[in-house]
């Protein structure tokens, strides 16, 4: 089956309807996210599963496997993978049969990944069906092992082998860190663009850190306002200067000392 052909017939059916308004649609998704493990091989300490456990402790099940496989990867380019249940799909029993799947049909993976688990057998074809690779971590050298209980040294190791492999693969996919700022580790941020940049990353996205537990609370940047955006400021700096690709959330508002409220400034003009 010419599955390329299948995708391009939904895309356009797909666009039809939207422009046609319907509420109803026979078209199928062009992506989709997926999580085949509800397992992890860590326990970060800001990890919802600390309060909630996990997801699952198993697999995706033979069954949404194969409804997956026939409702949603014949005409679907994307596949999101990981990242939404606290799980890490590298670890799966089913993650060489899904990368050759995705294969077949034609599928390119963003996967979302702590990068502690690479496999020889199954990495030279996930290196040919990525589009992005995102590395969840949390800051460098012990700032990462206090939060992921591995080594840093470990982290960077896959992280430098999926840079060779993607040279030897010829897949122009995008390699990411998915980086949680937090009171603790927001000042790495500089420096992290620097290691990124040398390593061969091509993006860091930094989002602030959800705090799950009442004791990490206080460690999210919105009580560390001046903090952020100081290190935010700087980090711009170095990134613009390496031509470094680049999210950071926008500055916070930090108040002022100015009274522009015209009914106050008026109040105390007649005092």
């Amino acid at each position: 089956m010419d599955y390329l052909q299948l995708k391009n017939d939904n895309k356009q059916l797909n666009y039809k309807e939207i422009k046609e308004g319907k509420l109803v649609l026979k078209s199928r998704p062009l992506f989709f996210w997926f999580d085949i493990c509800g397992m992890c091989n860590l326990q970060c300490k800001h990890c919802l599963f600390h309060m909630q456990g996990r997801t699952s402790n198993e697999d995706v099940s033979d069954r949404i496997y194969d409804i997956v496989m026939s409702e949603l990867m014949p005409t679907a380019y994307k596949c999101n993978l990981g990242g939404t249940n606290l799980g890490e799909s590298t670890i799966s029993k089913k993650f060489s049969r899904f990368i050759k799947d995705c294969s077949k049909y034609k599928v390119k993976i963003n996967l979302t990944t702590n990068g502690i688990y690479l496999n020889d057998q199954w990495l030279p074809e996930l290196l040919e069906n990525l589009e992005v690779i995102g590395f969840s971590m949390e800051g460098f050298d012990e700032e990462y092992e206090k939060i992921r209980g591995k080594k840093w040294s470990e982290f960077i190791a896959n992280n430098k082998k999926i840079i060779a492999g993607k040279k030897a693969a010829k897949n122009n996919f995008q390699i990411e860190w998915r980086y949680c700022a937090h009171a603790d580790n927001i000042h790495q941020l500089p420096e992290m663009i620097r290691i990124a940049h040398d390593i061969g990353i091509d993006r860091i996205q930094v989002m602030n850190l959800v705090p799950y537990m009442k004791e990490q609370k206080y460690k999210n940047l919105f009580y560390h306002r001046s903090s952020a955006n100081k290190y935010f400021d700087e980090a711009r700096k170095v990134a613009t200067k390496l031509k470094f690709n680049i999210n950071i959330p926008k500055n916070f508002d930090t108040g002022t000392f100015e009274l522009t409220n015209k009914k106050i400034k008026t109040a105390l003009q007649k005092l």
